[in-house]
């Protein structure tokens, strides 16, 4: 005897006998458990897909970042080169160095008076005395005109002209 069922994938459908009605049944079953497998594989597609963008990208950005730290190693490299003329004064002097020198006639000083000199920001500084110029400041403590560069050296006894003139 003909029958529906009230299952809606079978909606307006009708069966002749239960037997016909399992049989579509387990069709239907087959039919979709066979597109789930094919939408898990279509969707498993898409994930390999993406992970191998996502992998593309990410060696991109890496690439970028490494052009990004080179450009910034060689701003630096700028900075430190123009760091250098700020760290020295006019005459090629890196500030704070400390020059040395002896006075050799009896005028201002009695002879062998030690005398050191510091590079400073505001010039060449002994005690409280600041000098525009070498041998303003050989000048100023030895009480003669003096060619700076040769009377002042440093610690290690080298004069100024041999060590910071080329």
């Amino acid at each position: 005897m003909p029958f529906k069922v009230p299952d809606l994938e079978f909606k307006g459908r009708v069966f002749s006998s239960i037997e016909d009605y399992n049989q579509a049944k387990m069709a239907l079953l087959k039919r979709t458990s066979n597109k789930n497998m094919e939408s898990i594989c279509l969707s498993y597609k898409p994930k390999v897909l993406e992970i191998e963008a996502e992998i593309k990208h990410t060696s991109t950005r890496v690439d970028g970042v490494e052009v990004e730290i080179r450009n910034f190693k060689e701003i630096l490299d700028e900075i430190k080169e123009s760091l250098k003329v700020l760290l020295i004064n006019r005459d090629g002097i890196p500030y704070g160095t400390k020059l040395r020198a002896v006075s050799t006639v009896k005028r201002k000083f009695p002879e062998g008076k030690n005398f050191e000199l510091v590079v400073t920001t505001r010039g060449y500084e002994i005690g409280d005395q600041c000098y525009k110029s070498l041998s303003a400041a050989a000048e100023g403590v030895s009480g003669n005109k003096r060619n700076g560069w040769e009377w002042w050296k440093t610690e290690k006894g080298v004069p100024a002209r041999e060590a910071f003139r080329s």
